[in-house]
């Protein structure tokens, strides 16, 4: 090839080079074609209850299921082929077991619990249990463990098996706070250098005051406060235009809807109450003044928007989100790409998705390609799978935040969040000098 096609992107000299370079390369698009189709199919017969792996089967069973249908399978050896060697099989397949019983990969980074499983496993010091799964578990999961297995495809979404790389998901920071005097000057400046940070158990550390931020309460104080709502499906995952419809409603008849069992209607979607203005509401103002510090707190001697002239809602004064299980915030960045603040007052997480300004561009341009979308004009009415930015390298950042946990976002940094369960969560926008 080298030979025959001199420096790269010039074409062969001869017509019968280039058609011999056309032939194969319709060969491999027709590979490519038929390994996509055998891996569905593959996927429906092994992936069943009966006969694919799950975390109720025997580790030798699992075994030999691993070298049978994975590592020693021509189907997959465009993913195997750098693996044969993979070492001591029955402890894979006890990590396996173990990742799967708490619901994969992406769930078990997300929670910050690759530490957490390694001791649990009771594994020699010596075993780097994250490094382990992502080199020889990671793809064997996104091909058979049906749960988390692979949804995107080559023909909708240019993804297949063999791009996805488990070194793009990236663990976030988390600063654990036991006490208020935790957040030295040190901790915090460090903070502010990342794209997106954890302060783990703020509430708890700081002692704040949640039952104000209960919707029992502020229903009381302001049931008849006018809010959007927005009508959502709750199950929403794609670059592809997703419709919110929002209208207005008394803050009373949706924390009246958030108690309910069964919140989805009969075309299964959701309400989600969002953008809530609580500037005026003095005993949730005072007590976030009182218990966050200056270097991220709204409005403060050390936020620069301190110096507009007149107060911008949810940039110089918090809102509140109310939430039901499944309610989602599209991909977007912060207004004006400041910076922001979300507290999450509970009961329930939020799955958080980020990526860094500096591999928003490349996001970009993947998804202008792919889906002819423009992810800035159509900010807020998208959901992403984590898996297409791991088929394209880039970097993204997955976490849950929990009840009394306060995310930290940096510039610029594209973001999107789906809801648990049953939640009220705080925000704002700061600058730093």
């Amino acid at each position: 090839n080298k030979e025959r096609v001199g420096q790269r992107g010039r074409k062969p000299k001869n017509k019968a080079a280039y058609k011999e370079d056309t032939h194969q390369a319709n060969k491999i698009k027709k590979h490519k074609e038929v390994r996509d189709h055998s891996m569905a199919e593959e996927i429906k017969t092994e992936g069943t209850e009966n006969e694919g792996p799950n975390c109720t089967w025997s580790l030798d069973r699992l075994v030999e299921h691993y070298e049978r249908s994975f590592l020693r399978s021509e189907t997959y050896s465009y993913v195997t082929m750098n693996i044969r060697n993979a070492p001591d099989r029955r402890l894979l397949m006890k990590i396996y077991k173990a990742v799967v019983k708490k619901g994969g990969f992406k769930t078990i980074t997300a929670e910050c619990g690759w530490a957490k499983l390694h001791e649990e496993l009771d594994l020699s010091s010596k075993v780097d249990v994250f490094q382990l799964y992502k080199r020889y578990l990671f793809h064997y999961e996104k091909i058979f463990n049906k749960d988390t297995a692979l949804s995107l495809t080559y023909e909708k979404d240019g993804v297949t098996i063999e791009d996805l790389d488990p070194n793009y998901l990236i663990p976030v920071k988390v600063f654990e706070m036991n006490k208020p005097e935790d957040l030295t000057q040190e901790i915090i400046d460090e903070m502010l250098k990342q794209d997106v940070c954890v302060i783990r158990n703020f509430e708890n550390a700081t002692n704040f005051n949640k039952k104000i931020f209960d919707p029992e309460y502020f229903t009381k104080e302001h049931p008849h406060a006018k809010i959007d709502i927005v009508c959502q499906d709750p199950e929403i995952k794609t670059f592809k235009r997703a419709e919110n419809v929002k209208r207005i409603a008394e803050l009373v008849e949706f924390t009246k809807y958030q108690k309910e069992a069964h919140v989805k209607d009969e075309n299964g979607n959701i309400k989600f109450a969002v953008n809530i203005d609580i500037g005026n509401w003095k005993p949730q103002i005072d007590e976030l003044v009182a218990k966050f510090p200056e270097e991220m707190l709204f409005c403060s001697l050390k936020d620069s928007l301190q110096y507009v002239r007149n107060h911008i809602l949810g940039m110089t004064l918090p809102q509140m989100y109310i939430k039901v299980k499944g309610s989602w915030t599209g991909g977007h960045e912060e207004n004006l790409r400041y910076r922001a603040i979300n507290l999450n007052h509970g009961p329930d997480s939020s799955e958080w998705n980020c990526v860094g300004s500096k591999y928003c561009d490349h996001l970009r341009e993947k998804v202008r390609d792919v889906y002819k979308t423009d992810i800035y004009k159509e900010e807020g009415l998208w959901y992403a799978d984590v898996d297409f930015c791991l088929a394209n390298k880039i970097p993204i950042v997955s976490f849950n935040q929990k009840e009394g946990d306060v995310v930290l976002l940096g510039p610029g940094c594209e973001h999107w969040v789906r809801g648990f369960g049953r939640a009220v969560q705080t925000a704002w926008n700061f600058g730093t000098f």
